[in-house]
């Protein structure tokens, strides 16, 4: 039996051991058993995300960006702590993965991509600094908003690894076929001292989401 002996419990102990310090995660798809590790993907995926969104989908965007090169295998692990804290529990509808950039979409049909490098044209830092872009998409508000707090939470624990760095953090909103950034520390400033709206008519509470 291939599940039992002293071969298997290695295997599990080094998949185990993979899995704690975020270089790999097994995963089921398809019906198969899967080990996940994204050093051996592909760089970039073979997919052209449209930034803008459907009419009918609800949207949350972050950047997240640092005045420097951002730590080598930082995209990878927050790939592996979303997977397992996320997905692995709750199953995919199907997903794409690679180095630089993933895209997700969970049982419920809401969609997780995100990507590293400079970052669009306009977007805070472009040209020298780099980060990562995040969208989270769906057709339900709710569950658009509860997934962005669980990844949320994952990229903001794999970040405090790096104590030495500054990440800013920016909600990104289309407005007038552009993106607009605003800083995530102003906004909640806003938030707090009882503003409702930004002065492109966007809810607060859509770009900041209390759950």
């Amino acid at each position: 039996d291939d599940d039992i002996g002293p071969e298997s419990t290695i295997k599990n102990n080094l998949i185990q051991l993979l899995e704690t310090f975020d270089v790999a995660v097994p995963v089921e798809n398809e019906g198969h058993k899967k080990l996940l590790i994204p050093e051996f993907q592909p760089k970039l995926l073979n997919l052209n995300w449209p930034k803008y969104k459907d009419r009918q989908d609800f949207e949350i965007q972050r950047w997240i960006c640092v005045d420097n090169n951002l730590p080598r295998g930082l995209l990878k692990r927050i790939q592996v702590r979303i997977i397992k804290k996320i997905y692995k529990r709750s199953g995919t509808n199907g997903f794409n993965l690679a180095q630089n950039e993933f895209h997700i979409i969970d049982a419920n049909s809401i969609e997780l991509y995100c990507s590293s490098g400079k970052g669009f044209i306009g977007c805070p830092g472009y040209g020298k600094s780099e980060g990562m872009i995040l969208f989270v998409r769906g057709n339900d508000r709710h569950l658009v908003k509860s997934l962005l707090a669980k990844v949320y939470n994952c990229v903001n624990v794999t970040l405090k690894e790096f104590p030495g760095l500054v990440f800013d953090h920016y909600a990104v909103y289309a407005s007038k076929n552009k993106f607009s950034y605003i800083n995530l520390v102003e906004l909640k400033a806003k938030k707090d001292a009882g503003e409702n709206m930004i002065k492109e008519g966007v809810s607060i509470d859509d770009l900041l989401p209390s759950l």
